[in-house]
């Protein structure tokens, strides 16, 4: 009986069907959840009646407040038409008064939103920030302008939100008011307490007696006091730092808004696709030790105040996760509030993993580093990167602390390196840097295009046996390529491979107009690359300088600009073959996952081969052209995208957001078991999108998500249980998804291989396979009976 009940669970796959369970705003616990008519009120109520396999509903246009867990092997998603369902930690308050305005509120309030975005501590000043005084030390702040405080005003036992050094803020209490230019401060001095940047950036909050402006609040002894601006309809608190845990299992289309800590924390393998995180004031996605083997994919990070994701795994695992086809638009770019410390405000930070990918990502206004690998092994491909290390300084993109990482076919454009709120220091937004802390190695930077960083395209320093290859670097301001040293007990030889790179400098500059601090670095020489002398780097060559003075192509570290051949001569160790362009460069990228006709601004252009271009170019996927002409180009655009996006407009809204519409359906394959199907789908809409293949087999109703399909191309094996199956694909951004018509697989089997013992081919009999057909049909037969009793109505 044991045998026949084995063979039965193996036949129907060993799950009873999956169950939804619905939940509404105006359902009711009570219920069963079983339809949209009989909908739960809460989703933990929902999740309690849940098993493995099943789904939980959330109704669109509703807003479901509180934490939960998700446990492994269930599904969260949406149904119904509208907005994404909303899960909050957020409670409603309703402040009454004059203009300040207050509500008993229990529980210290970690965070606070106005009509849904984001509110301010009160704070002094009002905006911008004060700078601290020569005398400063990291436990003692000194001011004079600290005495423009209105008299009375004291702020011992408020807070300071400090950038004490140029890459990172740290907020701390204030733990005395010494007099009207010194206060003495409390807490950790993060990094090194010896680093205190005179001249930089501060301001205090988290004080009652300057609740004095629109949206400013405090919370003290149960009151919550908040100035409401007129018109305002919302004030919504959140009381914990908890969020929301998956330990497994798909959510799928889900807004997370507005949490005070992590928003959602992922406890084991987990599918997160098409979701919104807005309004976070912690990280959007944490993935912690048991997370390894997820997916993150088709989701958008807007206006998070710490990390869009922070990701530390158990590396020992399977590994495998991936990050795709998401959106991150202005991630810790509110001063002051990123966190404390190093490597806060990023798109995407990697303490430990195995085998990650991150790539076909857009990261827009980033405050920090758009990606920080801190473990190797790792992958960074074809994302675009626009304005990052845009709050902060000292950074890149991409920043690599580690080895082994293949960094290949980004885009990166206008990398800033902030001085605003920095003491006097140097401009160092890089597009990627690979660290020169610990003898980094074997990292590979393949076919990114570099375009306008206020530091150097490629900051490569002290790292060893590097391959550099196929990238274009175009009017960064330190160079294209920066190879260095930095300390004289480092070996002398780094043993790289260089090859085919371009690097180009456009005068007068296109790069975007940044506040500066420090005078002596506002203007440095223009240069295709900067190195330090005397140092052995391995072999660079077919390299290609593309510059409107031939001096311009390199600039030795004792400042000396060079020509292509002068920097050969100084340097035949390692400076190889090379070709100086003399000329204006302009840059066409293609930022789309089709091969692009890019169309020529007018003019005359020529490629960087000398011959004379027509009216558009062809260029491949995450691949860039450099074409040349004999007068500096239009000031604006800047660069030229496949995508017609202007990357340095704001950041795109929802509202205008372009929904995708399918331009090339599926169409019907035939191929021989196990070659993939082959199968595609093109879309048009606003970029990134996001692809999710769905197969039905033949003569069943079902659609079922294919594991492993997320591109335009269905790549995945097949089987001879796959013939006659059905494909189709969602395509999905943002602002809506489109569904493809469904096509046909017809599969062959391979043909069986010829020789062997046994003559037969190892059927062991003539009715083949286990000889159990007609038996395993009387099972089922006689199952489907019995489930068809046991799910009746019963008086």
């Amino acid at each position: 009986m044991m045998l026949r009940h084995a063979i039965l669970l193996a036949a129907l796959g060993g799950t009873l069907p999956a169950a939804d369970y619905h939940v509404a705003p105006t359902g009711s616990d009570g219920a069963t959840g079983a339809s949209p008519g009989t909908a739960l009120a809460s989703v933990a109520a929902a999740i309690a009646k849940a098993g493995s396999g099943d789904r939980v509903l959330l109704e669109r246009g509703g807003t479901y407040r509180g934490t939960f867990t998700l446990p492994a092997g269930r599904t969260l998603t949406a149904y119904g038409t509208g907005d994404l369902p909303v899960v909050t930690v957020s409670t409603v308050v309703a402040p009454s008064g004059g203009t300040i305005k207050t509500a008993s509120v229990p529980s210290a309030v970690r965070a606070l939103w106005i009509d849904g975005t984001f509110a301010p501590l009160a704070r002094f000043p009002n905006s911008g920030w004060l700078t601290v005084d020569d005398g400063t030390t990291a436990t003692g702040l000194i001011d004079a302008g600290l005495s423009a405080r209105t008299a009375g005003h004291t702020f011992g036992g408020g807070e300071v939100r400090w950038r004490r050094w140029s890459w990172w803020w740290e907020t701390r209490p204030i733990t005395t008011d010494v007099d009207a230019t010194h206060l003495t401060i409390g807490g950790t001095a993060e990094v090194d307490a010896s680093l205190v940047g005179i001249g930089s950036a501060y301001y205090l909050d988290n004080v009652l007696a300057e609740l004095d402006s629109d949206r400013e609040w405090f919370w003290g002894a149960g009151v919550l006091s908040v100035q409401v601006p007129a018109g305002a309809t919302t004030v919504e608190v959140a009381t914990t730092t908890d969020g929301i845990t998956a330990n497994g299992g798909t959510i799928d289309s889900i807004a997370f808004c507005r949490f005070a800590g992590t928003a959602l924390s992922l406890g084991g393998p987990t599918t997160v696709r098409s979701c919104e995180f807005r309004e976070c004031d912690t990280d959007a996605i944490a993935g912690t030790w048991n997370a390894y083997g997820s997916l993150v994919t088709g989701c958008t990070f807007r206006d998070i105040r710490n990390n869009g994701v922070q990701w530390i795994e158990d590396s020992s695992k399977t590994g495998g996760t991936i990050i795709e086809r998401n959106v991150f638009e202005r991630v810790g770019m509110q001063y002051g509030y990123g966190g404390s410390g190093a490597w806060h405000a990023c798109g995407v930070v990697v303490l430990g993993a195995k085998a990650l990918t991150i790539r076909l990502n857009r990261f827009t206004d980033v405050g920090y580093c758009g990606v920080i690998l801190g473990s190797d092994g790792h992958t960074v491909a074809r994302n675009v990167f626009v304005r990052c290390v845009a709050s902060l300084n000292d950074g890149a993109a991409v920043y690599a602390n580690c080895s082994f990482s293949r960094i290949s076919e980004n885009i990166v454009l206008d990398s800033v390196g902030n001085l605003e709120t920095s003491h006097p220091w140097t401009p160092l937004g890089h597009g990627i840097w690979p660290e020169f802390l610990s003898d980094f190695h074997d990292t590979q930077l393949l076919d990114n295009t570099v375009y306008g960083c206020g530091g150097n395209g490629i900051f490569l320093p002290n790292n060893y046996s590097c391959t550099v290859s196929g990238n274009t670097c175009l009017d960064n301001r330190l160079g294209g390529i920066d190879l260095s040293r930095g300390d004289a007990s480092k070996p002398a030889s780094q043993n790289h491979t260089l090859s085919g790179n371009v690097l180009g400098v456009v005068s007068p500059t296109r790069r975007q107009a940044w506040t500066e601090n420090l005078a002596s670095w506002a203007n440095p020489v223009a240069t295709g690359l900067s190195y330090e002398t005397g140092i052995d780097y391995g072999a660079m060559s077919t390299s290609t300088f593309v510059v409107p003075t031939a001096s311009l192509a390199a600039r030795a570290s004792s400042g000396t600009s060079q020509t292509v051949a002068a920097w050969q001569a100084a340097n035949a160790s390692w400076a190889g073959s090379a070709t100086a362009v003399l000329g204006h460069p302009i840059l066409l990228f293609n930022d789309t996952e089709i091969t692009a006709s890019i169309a020529v601004p007018g003019g005359t252009w020529h490629d960087l081969a000398g011959a004379t271009v027509g009216s558009s170019v062809s260029v491949a996927p995450f691949r860039s052209v450099v074409l040349v002409g004999a007068s500096p180009p239009p000031a604006t655009p800047a660069y030229y995208a496949a995508s017609g996006t202007d990357y340095r407009s704001a950041p795109t809204p929802p509202a205008t957001m372009v929904a995708p519409v399918i331009t090339t359906q599926p169409a019907a394959a035939s191929v021989t078991a196990p070659a993939a199907p082959g199968m595609h789908v093109d879309a048009s809409g606003t970029q990134p999108l996001s692809w999710l293949w769905e197969r039905q087999a033949a003569g069943s109703t079902s659609w079922v998500t294919v594991a492993g399909a997320s591109g335009p191309v269905l790549e995945v094996g097949t089987s001879s249980a796959d013939d006659g199956a059905s494909y189709r694909c969602h395509v999905s951004n943002a602002a809506g998804t489109a569904l493809s018509d469904s096509a046909v697989l017809t599969v062959a089997s391979a043909p069986a291989s010829s020789g062997g013992s046994g003559g037969g081919g190892g059927g062991g009999g003539g009715g083949g396979g286990c000889g159990l057909g007609a038996g395993v049909a009387a099972l089922l037969a006689g199952f489907a009976l019995a489930l068809a009793m046991a799910r009746a109505p019963r008086p």
